[in-house]
């Protein structure tokens, strides 16, 4: 009938290829934010690239030069964003014919954006791709929450947030290792690190986000009357951060 169909209480690989078998498209449960950290093991070369890269992304001011030097390093990174930047998902006049012209027109406010966004199926290789939908989805959904509250100043910021939310279930490495190196703003990181108060508007977004996640409805009527939302405007923005999903995962040529 077209329905698409959601499994929870995914806890096991083996209950995610289960339910895979079963047709579910969609998941949701424990085993896909959980982290496997192995000590004392070394980081890919191909994901070290891919955190300076995003380490770059976050300097003050953008070094075009070095960005350019360093998306080159990784040929599968760069072939993402070339089709990223010449897919529907942009509106650009002629196609996009080399990557520093694809750098220059999208500008400095963008490039953050698009080029985190094609960094990171590199960083999923290893991993279930659940891992990159629900990172998108976090990206998307406090971008979004934030759009809507007194933060839509730093809705750009909020999207980073969700994004990199996930990224020791990428790496395999903390969150509190991971973080400090990518430059971001403290109170991001702290809040995903869950070191800040509660009445933080960094922490309430993403507390707002977590609990739409896991449908915590008494959660997500505290967080949203806590940031003057009204709760019956999340489940239309949920929507929307899952269509937005679907358009960016089919612009970089990842599997819904």
């Amino acid at each position: 009938r077209g329905v698409r169909m959601l499994a929870e209480k995914i806890e096991t690989r083996e209950v995610l290829e289960s339910a895979r078998e079963m047709g579910y498209r969609h998941f949701q449960g424990y085993f896909l934010a959980r982290p496997e950290i192995i000590e004392g093991s070394t980081i890919p070369a191909y994901k070290l690239n891919a955190l300076r890269l995003l380490a770059q992304l976050h300097q003050p001011e953008l070094d075009f030069d070095r960005l350019d030097r360093l998306i080159r390093l990784d040929v599968a990174v760069t072939r993402t964003l070339m089709r990223y930047l010449n897919s529907a998902a942009f509106a650009f006049r002629g196609s996009i014919g080399s990557l520093r012209h694809g750098l220059v027109v999208l500008g400095e406010k963008d490039v953050r954006r698009w080029v985190a966004l094609a960094v990171l199926p590199h960083l999923t290789t290893d991993r279930v791709s659940e891992v990159a939908h629900m990172s998108l989805y976090r990206a998307r959904l406090c971008e979004l929450i934030a759009s809507k509250s007194s933060m839509v100043s730093a809705a750009p910021e909020c999207f980073m947030m969700g994004l990199f939310s996930m990224l020791d279930c990428m790496v395999g490495r903390p969150l509190s290792e991971l973080l400090p190196e990518l430059g971001l703003r403290t109170q991001i990181r702290d809040a995903l690190l869950d070191q800040v108060r509660e009445d933080d508007q960094f922490r309430r977004i993403f507390d707002l986000c977590l609990a739409c996640e896991t449908v915590d409805v008494p959660k997500i009527r505290d967080c949203a009357q806590n940031m003057h939302l009204s709760p019956e405007s999340l489940p239309d923005l949920c929507l929307e951060a899952l269509k937005w999903v679907d358009v960016a995962c089919s612009a970089l040529g990842y599997p819904n």
